[in-house]
């Protein structure tokens, strides 16, 4: 089991990708945080936005990377692989889908 930590300009966007990555199997299931605020340097400046961020649980992660960078609004989308250890019975769920 891998998380997918990716922030998304809103929620729509976010609910857009997840879908394509559920439809797809690529990932098991996406949490959607709402109004985070993100800070961050680009072009020389620091920018405060708010974001959504999504939490996606994925057996597949580098397919599932591939796919959300293909298909993501930013220029450069933070997509960040974590390794993840889930408990049995989420573990044997996820693999059963």
């Amino acid at each position: 089991m891998h998380l997918i930590y990716c922030p998304c300009p809103d929620a729509d966007v976010a609910a857009a990708l997840a879908r394509g990555l559920l439809e797809q199997r690529l990932a098991v299931c996406v949490n959607i945080i709402p109004a985070v605020t993100s800070l961050f340097v680009w072009d020389g400046q620091i920018v405060q936005e708010t974001e959504v961020v999504m939490v996606v649980k994925t057996l597949t992660p580098q397919e599932a990377s591939d796919d959300l960078t293909q298909h993501h609004p930013y220029d450069v989308p933070a997509i960040i692989i974590i390794p993840a250890d889930a408990n049995a019975a989420f573990q044997s769920w996820a693999e059963g889908i």
